[in-house]
């Protein structure tokens, strides 16, 4: 429908049905808008009721029009809308405009009428902007369909609303701040017309405009404008959106796409709507959430996302008049200290940085101000700065190579020339063609001086960070565009490179067998594949899975493990079961024949306490063990909007408690599957670091694409998940795989369980260190070591070492609430009496007393020693081990020590126990150990070969312990620390 769109914004001719002279009816409102905004064709009131209005001869019906006009607005009722709108069809108008509300938004009775529209605009092929809409504007006609008041001026902006109160409020900010537009759509209840009709409109007309030569791609990009803009600056023609839904997502972000390879289109989308109500979900599924998918699908198509209408206005009126910055370096030009600092600040956090300066620009700077000013960035041109003083530094600053836009913050002196310097900040705009971005923070005072500043069109706001913020989204804009024309050059310069990084397709074979997979279990009335079949799938994609076997018995493990050797993992599978270690499923570090005996009892004492649907189609898998890797997340689901999505992120127990959401809108690439790993939290992990080589990168890359190509291979899959992936020096495994149908049965869930426990005692023993016990309403079992989950808030989940196990119902926690944040003020707040919420337990950090060591050394800083303190305590009262236990906590300061009474009685009580304490930062009453624990490792151990280590706490602490201790000569399968 699109192509008759130029008909629709640019009538000849317009019919207004319902047109009035009762002032306050919006028949009246309208036809008055369309004859004030200068249109220039024919206008035609129709209403039986009249015979003139507005000075026009008025129509009783649309049949008795002397012509057949372009654009039709109807201004009547609900009720009688349809009627109108099957003669509007009988007689051959194609472009009408509803306001009437009442349709689907007013429920069931509305909804039918809607669809009575709908009918008859496809039986007629009309082309319908609502009903329930504010109308449009295009001021390049001129013509105002709407029942408001926008400014007339025009402008290079286009915008699309679905809120015409939001629209209403617009035209009012627009006119107080001098903004004009182009076009300006009110899309109501989008029965035929969306926003992807006027988009494609948009981005042909765009398409249209003659490009201006000279330049590099930057360059040319920048000089690029609308021919209905009126500034000087701007050099694109920005589209605004606000949606509160998008009617069809891929079309949506192939549109957005093309139309922001040139010009910026940013959006605003309220509404985080609930994940699906599907009671089956995978952590991809959960996790992903699709307002997070939304954020994600905007980026990858260079849309800007705003959080908030004020971000939303504020883009309006910097993309509409500012110059693009050629660079991420900012000057900042002020008359107070306090906001400049703050600024910096932001500009750092944005992704910015700060201009340095020349020699030579620091000799105009220490020419031009006094003596007391700050000639470095930023420059303080100091409180009593007339707007001579401000234009000196300016101009000095903008003439510098290095600085690529400059910030302006004028608070308001007694002295201050606030109207005056805004005039200078114009020439010095138009002289230098650079972004200049003003904060004149202030009320009445600085009135005036924005007032002019909007006349000359510099994009001002009321707060410097709002300034900084979308300095950010310029550059982000202008960067995209620069790299993306980098990257075509590059890729026209090798044709080959895909071929050369890309991994080999996989045969059709692969495809038949998948698709066989899923018949089969479609046809068993499956909702997901159980862990073979899921393991067999993604198999035939080239991604590489840990040798495994279905056994059926207790002898069918033992022969694989004879094949395949310790250490194995032993699982429950079935299709009903996705979160098997949430309900007791997973047995790990599985070292002898002996400990397999007693995972396979378990497991199948596990099986009793499961739901018929699950047990009936339960089996035990073996399969062999990965011991060493960074275990992520990789997963796909299908967006109800935009189709299929990739999650990407830390993995394995921290898949759901740990916020590292990174997606990519499928299909997915090497390259850019590279960007979306690099993206994520848990690559300081796979990178390595200056002691520690990198993990396998290219292989994990590799697996991501042929897990994308595996979800797109069939309609069927839902979802596919592989969590975790454990990623290790020189391969990756697929370690356990989860595919959901889109077919079959909803099969019962198992998520995970939260307990409940009441704080029955509470210690703060020194500066914000609390010890806690707490009792659960039930036995409640866990190795030395572990940590639980404890929900601190609606949205937040903190992880917390066990510090000790004083009964069967009791456990306590050690916690240091001095970092901040929500875990912080939970437990600060936290009294005896209270509960909590956790999940757990968690963790393969527990002691193993029988790993052959000759003697035991416990490494901890700050609340680091709860899980220590466990596993001391379990070593000497519980195993009873008489080889030598040491103990070395590192503290900030000597107030900090604690439980120093408590380790005194232990090492009375065990002569085999020792202990030290080291402060980092020791006063004149200290006269212990001083320092890092790193730096005394070596001289109490030089011979470390027998030594089982046990290290929590500070990263940097384990980094630097797990290296001395290798170095002296420990193994490193007897290194253990908490990788929380």
């Amino acid at each position: 429908m699109t192509a008759k769109l130029s008909t629709f914004f640019s009538p000849k001719s317009i019919a207004v049905i319902g047109a009035s002279d009762v002032p306050e009816k919006v028949g009246a409102i309208v036809l008055r808008n369309i004859i004030a905004s200068g249109f220039s064709g024919n206008v035609y009131p129709v209403n039986p009721s009249y015979e003139k209005l507005e000075n026009l001869k008025c129509y009783k019906d649309v049949k008795s029009l002397p012509e057949l006009p372009d654009l039709a607005v109807i201004a009547i009722p609900a009720a009688l809308n349809a009627e109108v709108l099957n003669q509007i069809g009988e007689v051959g108008i194609k472009n009408v405009v509803s306001y009437a509300a009442g349709f689907k938004e007013a429920g069931k009775d509305g909804e039918k009428l809607e669809l009575e529209l709908a009918g008859i605009c496809k039986k007629y092929k009309i082309n319908l902007l609502g009903p329930n809409c504010f109308g449009f504007v295009n001021n390049s006609t001129p013509l105002n369909a709407t029942f408001g008041a926008p400014s007339a001026k025009p402008g290079n902006l286009r915008f699309v609303m679905q809120s015409g109160a939001l629209a209403a409020s617009l035209f009012d900010w627009c006119g107080s701040q001098n903004l004009g537009f182009s076009q300006f759509v009110t899309l109501g209840n989008k029965t035929i017309l969306n926003e992807n009709d006027f988009l494609r409109y948009f981005s042909d007309d765009l398409d249209s405009l003659p490009a201006q030569a000279g330049g590099s791609r930057l360059a040319s990009l920048t000089l690029r404008r609308s021919r209905f803009a009126v500034t000087e600056s701007s050099s694109v023609s920005p589209i605004g959106l606000y949606l509160e839904s998008i009617s069809d997502g891929p079309e949506f972000l192939k549109i957005v796409g093309e139309i922001s390879k040139v010009n910026p289109v940013f959006i605003l989308k309220p509404g985080v709507t609930a994940a699906s109500a599907s009671a089956m979900k995978s952590h991809t599924g959960s996790i992903a959430g699709e307002d997070y998918v939304l954020s994600a699908a905007l980026a990858q198509v260079g849309a800007i996302r705003c959080e908030t209408l004020q971000e939303f206005f504020d883009l309006s009126k910097a993309f509409s008049w500012s110059y693009l910055p050629k660079g991420p370096k900012v000057a900042i030009v002020s008359n107070a200290g306090g906001p400049a600092v703050i600024s910096c600040d932001a500009i750092a956090l944005r992704g910015l940085e700060l201009a340095k300066f020349s020699r030579q620009t620091e000799e105009v700077l220490a020419t031009a101000l006094p003596r007391a000013a700050n000639l470095l960035n930023p420059v303080d041109v100091l409180g009593d700065a007339l707007s001579d003083r401000f234009a000196a530094a300016l101009e000095a600053v903008l003439k510098e190579e290095e600085v690529n836009a400059v910030v302006v913050i004028l608070t308001p002196q007694v002295m201050t020339e606030i109207s005056k310097t805004a005039q200078v900040m114009g020439a010095l705009h138009r002289k230098y063609q650079k972004p200049i971005l003003c904060s004149f923070i202030g009320g009445s005072l600085v009135h005036e001086g924005k007032k002019v500043l909007n006349d000359l069109e510099i994009p001002n706001f009321g707060f410097p960070e709002q300034a900084v913020w979308v300095l950010s989204k310029l550059w982000e804009f202008g960067k995209n565009h620069l790299e993306s024309d980098l990257s075509k050059d590059s890729l026209k310069a090798s044709s080959t490179v895909w071929e050369t990084l890309a991994p080999p397709q996989r045969s059709l074979l692969d495809k038949s067998s998948s698709d066989k997979i899923i018949d089969t279990a479609i046809k068993a009335g499956h909702k997901t594949l159980d862990n073979f079949e899921a393991n067999e799938l993604i198999s035939l994609f080239g991604i590489p899975v840990p040798p495994s076997c279905q056994a059926k018995s207790f002898d069918d493990a033992i022969k694989f493990t004879r094949e395949c050797s310790f250490p194995v993992v032993a699982k429950l599978s079935s299709p009903g079961l996705l979160h098997k270690k949430e309900i007791g499923g997973v047995v790990t570090d599985i070292r002898n024949e002996a400990q397999l005996e007693a995972a396979w009892d378990f497991l199948e004492r596990r099986i009793t306490h499961l739901d018929e649907p699950v047990r009936g189609h339960m089996s035990i898998q073996i399969q062999k063990e990965v011991e060493e890797g960074v275990e992520v997340i990789v997963g796909v689901k299908d967006d109800p909007t935009f189709g299929k999505v990739m999650l990407f992120g830390a993995g394995g127990s921290l898949a759901q408690l740990v916020s590292d959401r990174n997606l990519h809108l499928l299909p997915i690439d090497l390259g850019q599957a590279e960007r979306l790993v690099q993206s994520s939290k848990v690559y300081a992990l796979l990178k390595g670091g200056p002691h520690e080589p990198p993990h396998c990168l290219d292989k994990l890359y590799e697996l991501m694409v042929n897990l994308g190509r595996a979800a797109e291979s069939s309609k069927e899959i839902s979802e596919i998940e592989v969590n975790p992936v454990i990623v290790t020096l020189n391969n990756v495994w697929a370690v356990d795989g989860k595919v959901i149908l889109s077919k079959g049965p909803t099969p019962p869930a198992s998520p995970p369980q939260f307990q409940s426990a009441t704080a029955v005692g509470r210690e703060i023993l020194s500066a914000k260190f609390h010890y806690f016990e707490f009792e659960t309403e039930s036995p409640f079992n866990f190795e030395p070591g572990q940590y639980v989950s404890v929900k601190v808030a609606s949205d937040r989940i903190n992880c917390y070492s066990i510090a000790g196990r004083p009964s069967e119902r009791k456990f306590n926690l050690f916690v240091d609430t001095a970092p901040g944040g929500p875990g912080s003020k939970f437990f600060d707040a936290l009294k005896v009496g209270e509960k909590i919420t956790f999940l757990g337990p968690f963790g393969v950090f527990t002691l193993k007393p029988n790993d052959g060591a000759k003697q035991l050394l416990f490494l901890g800083t700050g609340c680091g020693f709860a899980p220590l303190k466990y596993m001391i305590e379990s070593a000497l009262y519980e195993d009873k081990v008489k080889i030598p236990v040491a103990l070395y906590l590192g503290v900030n300061y000597p107030q900090d020590i604690f439980f120093k009474d408590y380790l005194d009685n232990l090492s009375n009580r065990f002569p085999n126990f020792t202990y030290k304490f080291v402060v980092f930062k020791p006063d004149g009453s200290w006269k212990g150990l001083t320092g890092f624990i790193t730096q005394y490792i070596g001289d109490a151990f030089p011979d470390a070969s027998g030594v089982a280590a046990y290290l929590c706490g500070n990263k940097f602490m384990i980094a630097d312990c797990t290296s001395a201790l290798l170095s002296h000569g420990c193994l490193n399968e007897r290194i253990y620390f908490e990788k929380l």
